[in-house]
C-alpha cells in the first residue's frame, strides 16, 4: 500500500490481533453507503468496513482442510442474508516445519514445505475460485497435503487441482495480488454524493491514469522470514533434547 499514494490514503490494514493475521479494508468515507450506513459494515470488526483482502498464515495451527474452512466463512460473512460480498479475496499461506520430535534432526536441515493460495471472487459472475496456487518450500508438497487442499467438503473454499511449483530461490519469486479486488466499492472522492453507479471492480471509472498497480507477494522474502524463525525453532529444540539427553547419562552415571 505504500507504493501507491492514491491507494494508501482511501484503504487501512490490520496486521496481527486475534483474527484473522492481516486484513486490508477501505476507510469508510470511500465506501458505497447508498443501501445503508450498515451495509458496508462487518459486525465482527467494530462495524468497520468489510476487508476486501483477508491473509492468514499458518504454521503449527490449522492444516490446509481447516483453512478453507476459515476461509469460506471470511467470503460469506452476511451474504446469505443480504447477498453482500464485499470479500473480493483470500491469501492462504502454510508452512510445513521439518519434524524437530527426534533428537537426530540437525539444526541447519531446513526441509520444508510451504503453500501460497489466493481465492478471489470472479470479476463477472463473483463467483468464488482458486486464482493462484504455489508450492514454494525447500521441498514439494506431500500428497497428504495436497489431498488436504483437494478434499471436497461442506463450507469449505473451492479445491486446489493445480499447483505452480517454484523451486530456485536464487529466482524472483512472486505471487501477482489483483488490485481490482481492493477496488470494489471504493470511490475516488469521500463522502455523498456517491452516484448510482457502485460495482467499482476496476480502475477504470475511478482511478484512470494508472496511480495503482497490482500488488506484489515477494515469496523470496516469505521464505527467508519463515526460514529464520524455523532456524531459531529447530535450534531450540536441538539445544533441549542434547540438554536432556546429557541429564539423561548424567542420572545414570
Amino acid at each position: 500500500m505504500d507504493k501507491h499514494q492514491e491507494l494508501d490514503k482511501r484503504l487501512s490494514k490490520i496486521v496481527g490481533g486475534l483474527q484473522p493475521d492481516i486484513r486490508v479494508k477501505p476507510k469508510r468515507r470511500y465506501t458505497d453507503q447508498s443501501l445503508g450506513d450498515d451495509a458496508d459494515a462487518d459486525p465482527e470488526n467494530d462495524d468497520c468496513p468489510f476487508s476486501r483482502l483477508i491473509v492468514e498464515l499458518e504454521w503449527q495451527i490449522r492444516d490446509p482442510a481447516k483453512l478453507r474452512q476459515r476461509g469460506y466463512t471470511y467470503f460469506h460473512k452476511r451474504q446469505d442474508e443480504q447477498d453482500l460480498k464485499h470479500v473480493r479475496m483470500f491469501l492462504g499461506c502454510s508452512l510445513f516445519g521439518v519434524d524437530v520430535s527426534e533428537v537426530e534432526v540437525a539444526p541447519n536441515d531446513l526441509k520444508y514445505e510451504a503453500a501460497l493460495v489466493l481465492w478471489k471472487r470472479h470479476d463477472d459472475n463473483d463467483e468464488i475460485q482458486v486464482d493462484k496456487a504455489i508450492s514454494f518450500g525447500t521441498i514439494e508438497l506431500t500428497e497428504k497435503h495436497k489431498k488436504q487442499y483437494a478434499d471436497e467438503g461442506s463450507k469449505m473454499l473451492p479445491r486446489v487441482n493445480t499447483w505452480e511449483r517454484l523451486g530456485n530461490k536464487d529466482e524472483t519469486r512472486e505471487m501477482i495480488i489483483p488490485k481490482e479486488g481492493f477496488l470494489y466499492k471504493v470511490f475516488e472522492n469521500s463522502g455523498p454524493p456517491f452516484g448510482n453507479d457502485t460495482s467499482n471492480d476496476d480502475d477504470s471509472k475511478y482511478f484512470t491514469d494508472d496511480r495503482i498497480g497490482n500488488f506484489i507477494v515477494d515469496i523470496n522474502e516469505l521464505a527467508i522470514a519463515f526460514e529464520e524463525e524455523l532456524d531459531t525453532y529447530i535450534n531450540k529444540k536441538y539445544r533441549a533434547a542434547k540438554r536432556r539427553a546429557r541429564e539423561m547419562l548424567s542420572e545414570s552415571v
